[in-house]
């Protein structure tokens, strides 16, 4: 037991870096191509004159320098989340502009340093103003092409993450659920209410049936309100007082502000059950789970608490179990909230276990 441990692994290697240096290898073949036509050309097959070669390597280095920054403007004004009628005419326009910055100092360059002073100077600058436009035109179609392609690629890919990670969560919960003992235990309390309680008998087979309905129904959603979360929980702690009686008690915390937020289908009950079936269940006197949830700073905060039993096997079969059971829970923030979202299991205390959850608060 050596304190709190993340629940998923996170070092894992990611597109990005692969995408940056694909980006620099084409800017670097795409320039080095320039350079080399040009120099052939104004050489003409001789020698070319310093100040020429001056011309064309400050040309293809501003090219470099001036499309790389065009890039981070696109990324940093977020040209790529832009619906079609938004996007096209900031892409029709870019390239006139680039083109317009980058004839400047060439046009400067040829003026005062080579000494041409062309007799329509304004006719030579529109010529080569249109001719860049075309040119920055084609380097930024194929830019936001390829980046396009690889955001809805990743975007997909991300889509089957999240439709896996959720599949795994609904199959244990349904197999937590449905499984003989729980059903067993369940349905035979339920038999016993039945001549001496009836009503609360009915009531119990109404939320084994609201349990399952959620757990089937969770696969169309990955956001629910906590509150919806809340209820669900709610009817899974009814049935499991039915067999634990007076050894499960529960303390809720609950913060106004906090029935509202959207949390990942099955994370709460997910960490109550886990709570419930290593912990309180398995202690010859129970013990209390305490639920707490609060909105702070943007984010909820949402904590499940309860006794465990200290037997070092015990121990052990409770980390294995959280090392596979909520895995899966940690992934599905990770997909769903990205780095903003954590989930750890704080084992530090002999006889607790504490499970925290911080996720940003979507409006």
């Amino acid at each position: 037991m050596t304190g709190q441990r993340p629940l998923a692994a996170e070092a894992r290697e990611t597109a990005p870096g692969r995408a940056s240096r694909a980006y620099w290898l084409c800017q670097a073949l795409g320039w080095g191509a320039y350079l080399i036509v040009t120099v052939l050309q104004t050489g003409k097959g001789g020698d070319i004159q310093p100040g020429r070669a001056f011309e064309v390597l400050f040309a293809a280095t501003f090219g470099v320098v001036l499309t790389h920054l065009f890039r981070r403007v696109l990324h940093a004004r977020g040209w790529l989340s832009l619906d079609l009628s938004a996007l096209v005419p900031r892409a029709l326009a870019a390239p006139a502009v680039l083109a317009v910055i980058f004839v400047g100092p060439l046009f400067l360059i040829e003026r005062y340093l080579l000494g041409d002073r062309p007799r329509s100077p304004g006719a030579v600058v529109g010529s080569a103003v249109i001719r860049w436009t075309m040119i920055f035109f084609i380097w930024e179609a194929i830019y936001l092409t390829v980046d396009l392609l690889r955001t809805r690629a990743r975007e997909e890919a991300r889509r089957r993450e999240l439709a896996i990670a959720l599949s795994a969560a609904q199959l244990r919960s349904l197999e937590s659920q449905l499984n003989p003992h729980f059903l067993f235990n369940a349905l035979n309390t339920v038999r016993a209410l039945i001549p001496d309680d009836p009503v609360r008998a009915q009531a119990a087979i109404t939320q084994m049936a609201s349990i399952l309905r959620h757990s089937l129904g969770a696969a169309r959603d990955n956001l629910v309100t906590f509150a919806s979360e809340l209820g669900v929980v709610e009817d899974y702690l009814a049935i499991e007082s039915l067999r634990l009686g007076d050894r499960l008690r529960v303390d809720r915390t609950i913060g106004s502000d906090a029935a509202e937020v959207r949390i990942p289908a099955m994370l709460l009950q997910t960490l109550v059950e886990n709570a419930v079936k290593h912990g309180i269940s398995e202690l010859r006197e129970g013990g209390t789970l305490a639920i707490r949830a609060r909105v702070e700073g943007g984010a909820m905060l949402l904590t499940v608490d309860n006794p465990r039993p200290s037997d070092g096997e015990r121990r052990r079969s409770l980390e294995v179990d959280n090392g596979v059971g909520l895995v899966n829970a940690t992934e599905r923030l990770r997909l769903l909230f990205g780095e903003d979202a954590k989930l750890e299991m704080d084992l530090t205390e002999a006889r607790h276990a504490t499970a925290r959850v911080r996720l940003p608060v979507r409006a």
